[in-house]
């Protein structure tokens, strides 16, 4: 049997007793032969990696892990490469069914602390103290703070911490209405609340509404998210059914 042939069947796991007896020979005893099997299991997996980034990384690894192969050979297997890196850009591009839950997961990280150093007033203390176990991650025990500020001695912008946290254990709806309250504030961070009500929309599966929010902030001056927001917009827009 060809070798070519005979890789091929590897691949597509159809190789019989005999074959696999002569296949794992090859193996051990030919170099060229299975310089050939690893590029083409690097090939293989390249085409069913969806992700555009991992994908590119594959490319860029061709050029140089590729083995140094006979011209005929050489441009057998680059035909066979061309063909199933159109198969990885094919399966990158089609649209794939809205996993909700998954796409907050990878694009939903609680907000950074820019607001500390603003902080003046005589509630500083206890709002340091809040924010810090924000910052650690100490989120319970966050939330409990931020409720026992003093509302008229705490700052707007607390709520975008606050329903950052919120976020953060899964209370959406709560999470939801305040940023809602705080974006109708017009606060220094309002903005950027559209990019967590996306989120917050898009995990209740509400993706016209998340679609509306990353709108606001990419029709905003504010740099904030610019390009996730567009990204997730394209990922959303590609896997709903056209009007």
């Amino acid at each position: 049997m060809d070798r070519q042939e005979l890789i091929e069947k590897y691949l597509a796991g159809k190789l019989s007793g005999e074959e696999a007896v002569h296949f794992e020979t090859l193996i051990q005893e030919n170099l060229e032969f299975r310089d050939e099997v690893v590029f083409f299991e690097s090939v293989k997996k390249a085409a069913k990696e969806h992700d555009q980034k991992l994908f590119k990384e594959k490319l860029q690894k061709f050029d140089v892990e590729k083995p140094v192969l006979k011209p005929k050979r050489y441009w057998t297997m680059a035909i066979a490469a061309s063909v199933a890196l159109l198969m990885g850009i094919y399966l990158y591009n089609i649209s794939q069914p809205l996993d909700p839950d998954s796409l907050f997961s990878e694009y939903f990280e609680p907000a950074q602390n820019v607001s500390l150093p603003l902080v003046r007033d005589e509630g500083e203390d206890r709002l340091a103290l809040a924010l810090s176990a924000y910052e650690q991650k100490e989120y319970l025990n966050a939330l409990k703070l931020f409720d026992e500020l003093a509302p008229d001695k705490t700052p707007t912008w607390i709520s975008y911490y606050k329903g950052n946290t919120l976020l953060a254990l899964d209370r959406t709806d709560e999470a939801i209405k305040v940023l809602e309250q705080y974006v109708a504030s017009r606060d220094s961070l309002a903005l950027r609340s559209h990019w967590f009500l996306a989120l917050a929309h898009l995990k209740k599966g509400n993706y016209e509404k998340a679609k509306e929010e990353l709108s606001m902030l990419q029709g905003s001056n504010d740099s904030f998210k610019q390009e996730e927001s567009k990204e997730l917009m394209a990922r959303i827009s590609k896997s709903l059914p056209s009007p």
